[in-house]
């Protein structure tokens, strides 16, 4: 069984190995903030798949990775959790800056950000309820992603 909540542990941990000097230390922040990243998306796809209804659970399913990401961010939209798509986008930039930008230095303070947001979403990831409204929120996103 794949347990991603260890991802936010290794996040929290691995900087922790590395002195500031030492040229390892960008790369265990890089990761740190991957595994942050790959945690909280992995907490609020589950979260959406379990208070979806059968219909829409289906549908979530048939969707290809890649477009999960900006599915859920959609739906957070629609679900007026503007606040949960941005800190989500902002987490995708900083993990998408640290697997590809091999130029840019990542230290603390994108480390700190990552930390931030991942808290933030957590924080909300509390306040998502099920009913209609999110099963609306889900329909109108995914409409949006197969239109593309």
């Amino acid at each position: 069984m794949f347990h991603y909540d260890y991802y936010k542990k290794i996040a929290e941990d691995l900087p922790g190995f590395y002195k500031n000097s030492d040229p390892a230390a960008d790369a265990g922040i890089r990761t740190s903030i991957g595994r942050y990243y790959y945690y909280i998306f992995h907490k609020y796809k589950e979260t959406i798949h379990n208070l979806l209804t059968v219909p829409a659970k289906d549908e979530l399913l048939k969707i290809k990775s890649h477009n999960i990401h900006a599915l859920i961010s959609n739906i957070m939209t629609y679900y007026n959790k503007t606040t949960v798509a941005a800190e989500l986008i902002k987490l995708r930039r900083l993990r998408n800056l640290c697997d590809y930008d091999k130029t840019e230095i990542v230290g603390a303070i994108q480390y700190l950000s990552a930390q931030s947001s991942v808290s933030t979403l957590e924080q909300e990831l509390s306040s998502i309820i099920t009913g209609a409204e999110l099963n609306g929120a889900f329909k109108k996103a995914l409409s949006e992603i197969k239109n593309k």
